[in-house]
């Protein structure tokens, strides 16, 4: 169902034309796009990254459960052939079938990370190229960022999958999660928990962003039956189409990890004309899901 008039709770106002600001708590910058930044362009990318005035890391989404960590960059960091100065380095944990799929260490070993099951993968500035100007990275083949530095933008990205926001400002640490069907099932959101949990936080606060809603979000049948034996939230329509919840199912697991969720916006892409949707009229545009510390 469409977002209810008036503000959600947890919604701050706009400082940014076209950015829908969350409440995370002190130390912390969150927030969703709207069509007013399209992060499928490289021209979007470039526009958030001016109006949001600090570099972004961004993630190349593979639709599993792979979590990289977002750390400041050696006193060696250097452009990369875009021209895109790296910012980071990126321990990818390996939390599903899907993650780092073909993907192989090009970086030195995981010291000084977390040691075992981890590998050291350098921003791929590669993949930003045509952006305009420095300061964005790109993140091969993950589908949560995690942070415990400032000044540094996490960005994922979403047309119809749900997007969440983490932070405990207490610890000093934030994450951005893509959520489709098969990261919720791979265990995208629970992976990205134990990450922030496996540093310290012990009071997570999470925002969810804008998402398609069940009534628009027809699966077959196969996929209903696995998501519902998975727990997973699944319903009937009046033609017995099933229809997955994935932000009810995302909900369920955020607050059963531990997490507080304290802005929820519950508006349907598919409903809303200031959202892109690829199911409900196939937009090739993409909103971003984007947080900080400061």
């Amino acid at each position: 169902m469409a977002r209810a008039s008036g503000a959600p709770a947890g919604v701050r106002a706009a400082v940014i034309d076209g950015l829908l600001e969350v409440d995370l708590g002190p130390r912390v910058r969150a927030g969703f796009t709207t069509t007013r930044f399209n992060l499928a362009l490289a021209a979007g990318v470039a526009a958030l990254r001016a109006a949001w005035g600090t570099p972004l890391a961004l993630a190349d989404q593979v639709h599993g459960a792979t979590v990289a960590w977002v750390t400041r960059p050696g006193p060696a960091a250097t452009a990369g052939p875009s021209g895109l100065v790296e910012l980071a380095r990126v321990g990818a944990v390996r939390a599903g079938p899907d993650a780092l799929a073909g993907a192989g260490p090009v970086g030195p070993g995981a010291g000084g990370l977390d040691g075992a099951g981890v590998s050291v993968y350098p921003a791929c500035d590669a993949l930003a190229a045509g952006v305009d100007g420095a300061g964005v990275s790109v993140y091969p083949a993950c589908d949560a960022l995690v942070a415990g530095v400032d000044g540094i933008g996490l960005v994922i990205r979403t047309a119809d999958c749900v997007p969440v926001l983490l932070a405990d400002p207490s610890a000093a640490l934030v994450a951005a999660v893509h959520a489709g069907w098969r990261g919720l099932m791979a265990g995208v959101v629970n992976a990205a928990l134990g990450a922030l949990q496996s540093r310290g936080a012990r009071h997570v606060r999470a925002a969810i962003g804008p998402a398609i809603c069940a009534d628009h979000y027809q699966v077959g049948q196969d996929l209903a039956a696995a998501a519902a034996q998975a727990g997973h939230s699944v319903s009937r329509g009046p033609d017995g189409t099933a229809h997955l919840d994935v932000a009810a199912s995302v909900r369920a697991q955020l607050e059963a990890g531990g997490a507080r969720i304290v802005a929820d916006l519950r508006e349907c892409t598919a409903e809303s004309a200031r959202l892109f949707s690829w199911r409900a009229r196939r937009d090739t545009g993409r909103q971003a899901a984007l947080i900080a510390l400061t």
